[in-house]
């Protein structure tokens, strides 16, 4: 009869986040079980969580449409919010998941609002334009320049070749 066990005194903490491709929603994943009653019950809602981001630093245009997640899907210590966006993100923009007073675990622990593990750096969904072309005084090459670098494969690789290109001339 000489032991005892702990109390928990561990505060529920968001352990990561994970953005679906197309930036529609955000999976927001707890070290444990939480609830937004201090005493084990009352499941999350939208109001617990707030959006914001940050500017881009490229050519994209992306707004939140809402500080308040459009939806919510939990699965477990997982919590899949919905994003309401308006524009196109160029990859550069960071979506940060905040939570207000208010979530606890099992035993009362309330969660911090401050987090570390609640930013995740929208995907790229601008699509490349051709910027400029120059044609040499010689009319023998012509420089194509795009808005960001480019590939000939849908993984980020792959050099441009002569086949991706085709050439018509107008007039004359």
């Amino acid at each position: 009869n000489n032991t005892a066990t702990l109390n928990d005194q561990l505060l529920p903490t968001i352990t990561s986040v994970s953005l679906a491709v197309d930036n529609s929603t955000i999976a927001v994943t707890f070290s444990e079980a939480v609830y937004n009653t201090n005493g084990g019950s009352g499941a999350l809602e939208t109001s617990d969580f707030s959006f914001s981001i940050g500017p881009s630093s490229g050519l994209g245009t992306v707004t939140l449409n809402s500080a308040t997640p459009t939806s919510i899907s939990p699965s477990g210590n997982t919590y899949t919010l919905g994003i309401g966006l308006s524009g196109t993100p160029d990859g550069s923009e960071v979506l940060k998941v905040d939570i207000f007073a208010g979530i606890y675990d099992a035993v009362g622990n309330e969660a911090s609002t401050t987090q570390s593990n609640n930013t995740a750096t929208l995907n790229d969904q601008l699509v490349p334009t051709i910027s400029s072309v120059a044609l040499a005084g010689d009319n023998t090459t012509i420089a194509v320049t795009f808005s960001e670098a480019v590939y000939n494969t849908n993984g980020g690789s792959g050099a441009l070749e002569m086949t991706d290109f085709a050439l018509s001339i107008a007039g004359g």
